[in-house]
């Protein structure tokens, strides 16, 4: 539902000179501080950029024609439409529009909890602003307040009414791109964490659009840090959806930008996305510049969790390097991180890993092992991709011991998975691996049915 505005005058039509004094003592007795006490002259000039002699002269009538942009300045400051000045509001919406200075009030407490992850404090700070929110209120206001509730509701794994809480954000119409942006890139966010990949990358590329066409003007920085998340963001899709070579450009337009803002943990970010892309497309020694890039920043910020994250990625570069040695003391030193961590997520991964390492040395027991107990791990955190490629290397594990109904059903768990979640790219690497399999059993029938199936996919893929 859009929201209700009341008509603008022209600015050439300034307010009736004898009610806007009146109006002014409206406003001062009725959106006071957030202590209940009627904001100074002092403090009325320094948030309005007028002159304290200026506003003195308006409250008492002296001066009785303002400029538009004056009335905008006001009307900013304390939270009400600028028709405000122009309409006689009937009291019960001049009561409802006093409630703004709380709201805003109540939205940088529940932002300040967001940030140190209290979710639940945020949902209990916010619980009643929605029922306060009126239609006259800024835009801006109804927006961040659906938002941080939406951000919340992610932090709690509350999916679904986090995304019907955003998308009640992109309802409202407002004169600032940004906040459409803003909100464009949360639901991007959601919908990763959720694996539909496909819907993230249009949220995603929204976004973009949406910063790409704002007009450049005081907000330049967060035009630039908003453009920076949706480049990022961008990557880490293209990569999941099996485009290595158009991650890396999205990472390396990002770089660019991250010079500009200073942001070393965002760097740090990129280079470890870029690292896998670069994995992905076997290019080993580059991977591992990317990792040290990432590794250096984030020792010195002292983070164990990030620090276990690298050491993960580089034992998986080593493990396609044949580097095996390096590879499993890097998993160790990550595993370990990431129990201290308390990494659930980090921990499986780690698991997986060391599966693949003892599939390439050939300790297949072993590697049954590992795999299994990531496999147990993933499941319960409800990781579609990661339970599908588990699958798929106990698939192959399955196939090097000759346990070959093993394989067969593995492999086919493995493809309805991804299927099922619409990982595409997911499936048509498994279609091909399980072709090469019966292939090498001498179905050469159903090897061909396979290879077809993966190549469709591939197509399909490259074209979109």
């Amino acid at each position: 539902m859009k929201q209700r505005t009341l008509p603008r005058r022209p600015a050439e039509r300034p307010p009736h000179p004898a009610s806007f004094a009146r109006k002014f003592r409206v406003l001062l007795e009725r959106f006071p501080r957030p202590d209940g006490e009627p904001y100074t002259v002092g403090e009325i000039a320094e948030g309005t950029r007028l002159s304290p002699t200026y506003v003195l002269m308006l409250r008492s009538g002296k001066r009785k024609n303002p400029t538009m942009e004056t009335l905008r300045r006001l009307a900013d400051f304390f939270g009400v439409p600028v028709a405000l000045f122009y309409e006689e509001l009937p009291p019960k919406t001049l009561r409802g529009l006093a409630a703004t200075k709380d709201i805003v009030r109540q939205l940088m407490q529940a932002e300040v909890n967001l940030a140190e992850g209290r979710f639940e404090k945020v949902t209990r700070l916010l619980k009643e602003v929605p029922r306060q929110l009126h239609p006259l209120m800024p835009a801006e206001l109804h927006i961040r307040t659906w938002r941080v509730l939406g951000r919340a509701l992610r932090g709690l794994g509350q999916t679904e009414e986090a995304r019907a809480t955003l998308r009640r954000a992109l309802t409202h119409v407002t004169p600032d791109p940004l906040e459409s942006a803003e909100t464009l890139l949360e639901l991007g966010k959601l919908e990763y964490d959720r694996q539909r990949f496909q819907e993230a990358y249009a949220h995603y590329t929204d976004a973009l659009r949406t910063i790409s066409d704002a007009p450049v003007g005081k907000s330049a920085r967060r035009t630039l840090s908003l453009k920076l998340q949706a480049l990022h963001g961008l990557g880490v899709i293209h990569r999941r959806l099996g485009r290595p070579e158009t991650a890396i450009e999205q990472f390396a337009r990002a770089l660019g930008l991250v010079e500009q803002i200073g942001d070393t943990v965002r760097r740090a970010h990129l280079y470890m996305g870029l690292s896998l892309a670069q994995m992905d497309l076997k290019r080993g020694g580059a991977a591992l510049d990317a990792l040290s890039h990432a590794l250096e920043t984030y020792r010195t910020l002292d983070d164990m969790k990030l620090v276990a994250d690298a050491q993960h990625n580089m034992a998986l570069t080593l493990l396609t390097m044949r580097r095996y040695a390096e590879a499993k003391a890097l998993l160790e030193q990550s595993k370990t991180g990431h129990q201290s961590a308390n990494d659930e997520f980090g921990i499986a991964n780690d698991y997986m890993a060391l599966g693949r390492h003892a599939y390439a040395v050939n300790d297949l027991g072993q590697a049954r092992a590992w795999t299994n107990r990531s496999l147990d791990m993933f499941v319960t955190l409800n990781l579609p991709a990661q339970i599908g490629e588990c699958l798929l290397l106990r698939a192959q594990i399955a196939v090097r011991q000759d346990d070959r109904d093993d394989a067969r059903r593995t492999f086919d768990d493995a493809i309805k998975v991804f299927e099922q979640h619409q990982l595409s790219s997911n499936v048509a690497h498994a279609l091909r691996v399980y072709g090469e399999c019966r292939d090498a059993w001498g179905e050469q029938q159903e090897a061909n049915a396979l290879y077809r199936r993966a190549l469709e996919l591939f197509s399909n893929l490259a074209m979109s």
